[in-house]
C-alpha cells in the first residue's frame, strides 16, 4: 500500500510541474470584413485592387480612411481565444515578418480601438523582437476579440510611384501573458493580392468673387435668376452684351477685358 500511494504522490507531483500551454487563437472573417481563408495557423486574405487617393469603391467589407500622405484600406477581423480560463490569458502580439517588396507604398497597420479615425492606426512592426500589441497584456480570457487590419497606401507621384501586384506576411505569436510564446501562426496577405493602381483626381472649388460650387459625387453649379438684359445679375457674375446676338451672356467671376470675350465657360 506505501509504494501505490507514493507512486501515485509522485505521479501528482509530475502532472502539476508540466505546463499547460492551452491558450490558443483562431482568426476568422467579421460580418462586416475581409474574407479570412486558409487553415488553422496558416490563414490568408487580402485587400485587392488600392490606390493612393481612395478613389472608386473598395473592395467588400473594407473602409477608406485619409492618412497624411495616402490612404489606410481598412476592414475589421476576429480573433476568437480559446483555452484561456482562470488565471490564464492570451496576449496576442504580431509583426511583418515578409514585408511588401514596394514598402515605400505600402504599410501594414493595426488598430485597436476606435478605429473610425486613421490617427488609431499604427504600423504593425517588423522586427521580431519588438512585436506590435494585437491583443495586449494582460490579455483575454475565452472571447471574441475584434480587431482592425489595414493597409497603408502612399499617394506617391512620379517615378518613387508604383503599380502593380504586391503581397506581405504577417507572423502571429500567441503567449501566456508575458510568458513564453505558445503559438506562432501567420496571416499572408496574398488572397486576393494587393493590387496598386494609378488614380487622378480632379477638384472644382469656389473662386473668390465668383459663384460657389458645390462638392459630392459630382460638382455642381447654380447661375440663379437671369434675363436676357443682363439686369441686377447674381452675386459671382457679370453681365455683359454678346456682339454677335442681341442677347446677354453670362459669366461666373469678375468681368473678362473685350480680348478675350470668348474665353471662359459661358451658358
Amino acid at each position: 500500500m506505501r509504494r501505490l500511494t507514493l507512486r501515485g504522490m509522485l505521479t501528482c507531483m509530475v502532472l502539476a510541474a508540466t505546463p499547460a500551454f492551452a491558450q490558443d487563437i483562431t482568426l476568422t472573417t467579421n460580418a462586416s470584413g475581409i474574407t479570412i481563408g486558409g487553415s488553422q495557423g496558416s490563414w490568408s486574405t487580402g485587400f485587392g485592387s488600392v490606390n493612393g487617393l481612395g478613389l472608386g469603391t473598395p473592395g467588400t467589407g473594407q473602409t477608406i480612411l485619409s492618412g497624411t500622405g495616402g490612404k489606410l484600406y481598412s476592414s475589421p477581423y476576429d480573433i476568437v481565444i480559446t483555452g484561456s480560463t482562470g488565471s490564464i490569458k492570451a496576449v496576442v502580439k504580431a509583426y511583418v515578418s515578409t514585408n511588401f517588396a514596394h514598402n515605400a507604398i505600402l504599410q501594414v497597420y493595426s488598430c485597436l480601438a476606435s478605429c473610425g479615425s486613421a490617427a488609431n492606426y499604427t504600423a504593425i512592426s517588423t522586427s521580431s523582437g519588438s512585436p506590435s500589441n494585437i491583443v495586449p497584456f494582460p490579455g483575454q480570457h475565452d472571447a471574441t476579440v475584434t480587431a482592425r487590419l489595414a493597409i497603408f497606401v502612399s499617394s506617391q507621384n512620379g517615378a518613387s510611384a508604383f503599380t502593380g501586384s504586391d503581397s506581405a506576411t504577417i507572423t502571429l505569436l500567441v503567449s501566456d501573458g508575458n510568458g513564453p510564446v505558445v503559438h506562432t501562426y501567420t496571416l499572408t496577405l496574398n488572397n486576393p493580392t494587393t493590387n496598386v493602381q494609378t488614380a487622378v483626381s480632379l477638384s472644382v472649388a469656389t473662386a473668390a468673387s465668383g459663384r460657389t460650387v458645390s462638392a459630392g459625387s459630382d460638382f455642381s453649379l447654380s447661375y440663379g435668376t437671369v434675363n436676357g438684359l443682363g439686369i441686377s445679375p447674381a452675386a459671382g457674375l457679370t453681365a455683359w452684351a454678346w456682339a454677335a446676338a442681341p442677347r446677354i451672356r453670362y459669366r461666373r467671376g469678375p468681368a473678362a477685358p473685350p480680348a478675350r470675350a470668348c474665353s471662359g465657360p459661358w451658358i
